[in-house]
């Protein structure tokens, strides 16, 4: 069953702290369970399709999943994350940030950083 909830967290002092609660609360198994964040209908019939974010929870190797949708064939646009905050900055600023990686470990952006989640055989 999906469900649709919604809550705003204006006025709320860092409200990446808020949305990281959700991420650790958010239940690995079964797969496919996820958050959507900042939901848009397309504009025209037949157009883009949902615009929106998604995060999730990696069962295999622990941290979460942030996808700005749709992907439309750039992987780019959905990569790991080891810390929930990391995550929930990334929702909040709708871009990744120095802190993620891609499927296979490569550190996000030029930034330099190590590869945090490295994918394992057989992976999510």
């Amino acid at each position: 069953m999906n469900r649709t909830i919604s809550f705003i967290i204006d006025g709320v002092e860092d409200p990446a702290d808020a949305i990281a609660t959700l991420l650790l609360r958010l239940p690995a198994e079964p797969p496919g369970n996820s958050i959507t964040f900042d939901q848009e209908k397309p504009s025209r019939p037949g157009g883009p399709g949902d615009v929106y974010t998604a995060a999730w929870r990696l069962a295999s190797r622990g941290g979460w999943g942030v996808s700005f949708r749709p992907v439309r064939g750039d992987a780019d646009r959905t990569r790991y994350y080891r810390n929930p905050l990391d995550a929930a900055r990334a929702i909040i600023e709708q871009e990744h940030n120095e802190h993620s990686t891609d499927r296979d470990g490569t550190p996000g952006g030029d930034t330099g950083c190590a590869g945090l989640i490295p994918r394992p055989e057989g992976g999510d």
